[in-house]
């Protein structure tokens, strides 16, 4: 359970950051980055997310003083240089280059959440799930997090202007799924009631993300399995 948690908080600040700096707010997510980083001081996807904040939030010597803490740090702790990605981003910065950052994040992102993906907390009885709309349409919820939102980069694409760009993630914890509201405009209602920042979803909760109407499903495991 505790390693389940673990991975959720990993992946719920993961796509918070994502859709943070996309949105061009890269500074409020400095902070939550660098806590993560002191828990997981070896994760490169999570110092990559990091040093992309730092530069396009300005602080270029911020970033580069990111890269220089890593390569301290796997130097002196395990013996290793940074891997390619991390160095292709600092060269970067270095060299005061334009950064695509939303390639660099979503990159990022999607290498925390494959490292998870076979997680030992995550076994052939954790639970399964889908997020039926009001057409009928199922998204299937597995291992891996369901990102809602209006931009096309989502898995769950809503094109509604009240939606956010990168509006809310459901994860999965290996015991129950929750749905984390990722800043957005005009929030996400579970049950009729605005969640504050996350709350566990229960079979047959209805969720409203700006006009659309959601349920979330329980999928039971098949017996003799």
């Amino acid at each position: 359970m505790a390693n389940s948690l673990v991975e959720d908080k990993i992946i719920a600040h993961t796509a918070l950051a994502e859709a943070e700096i996309a949105c061009g707010r890269a500074d409020s997510v400095i902070s939550e980055l660098e806590e993560l980083i002191l828990e997981h001081p070896y994760h490169e996807a999570l110092w990559r997310q990091l040093i992309a904040a730092y530069y396009v939030s300005e602080r270029q010597s911020d970033a580069l003083d990111a890269y220089r803490r890593l390569k301290t740090s796997l130097a002196e702790d395990l013996g290793v240089d940074p891997g390619p990605k991390v160095r292709t981003l600092y060269e970067q910065v270095l060299r005061q280059q334009a950064l695509d950052t939303r390639v660099v994040v979503q990159a990022a992102a999607g290498d925390i959440i494959r490292a998870l993906e076979h997680s030992p907390g995550m076994t052939d009885r954790s639970p399964r799930a889908a997020i039926r709309d009001a057409a009928g349409h199922r998204s299937p919820l597995g291992r891996l997090p369901l990102r809602i939102g209006r931009s096309k980069s989502n898995d769950m694409v809503l094109p509604d202007g009240k939606v956010s760009p990168y509006h809310a993630v459901i994860v999965n914890t290996g015991e129950s799924f929750m749905i984390t509201d990722l800043r957005s405009v005009n929030g996400v209602y579970v049950r009729g009631r605005r969640i504050a920042t996350t709350a566990t979803l229960n079979d047959g909760d209805h969720i409203r993300i700006g006009d659309h109407e959601l349920t979330f499903e329980v999928i039971p495991h098949e017996s003799g399995r």
